[in-house]
Formats: C-alpha cells, structure tokens, sequence
C-alpha cells in the first residue's frame, strides 16, 4: 500500500524538505512499509498507518 507524507514546513526550500525526508524514511521505515500518512511539522510528525480506521 503506498504511503503519503505531508510536510508543513514553514521552510519549504528542497534542502530543508529533503534533511526532513530522509530522517523521516529512518525514523518510520517499518510504519512506511505497509502504507502510512505521516504529517510533519518542524519539531514533530504524526504517523497514522493505513488504513485510517474511524473511531
């Protein structure tokens, strides 16, 4: 399932999005794997693993 991550950078040059990526793919690569939405901000991200179930 393919994964989706949004970025809300207050910096959305490529070098800043590009150093925030590439942490990221290290930090949750296992929640990537089977599909994630990963919002991220400039100090935090939120992972939500696919599928999104309602509560």
């Amino acid at each position: 399932m393919p994964s989706v991550i949004i970025f809300r950078l207050s910096d959305m040059r490529p070098q800043s999005v590009n150093a925030h990526l590439l942490a990221l793919l290290e930090q949750f690569s296992q929640e990537l794997a089977p599909g994630a939405i990963i919002s991220v901000m400039e100090r935090w991200a939120r992972v939500r693993v696919l599928p999104v179930e309602k509560t």
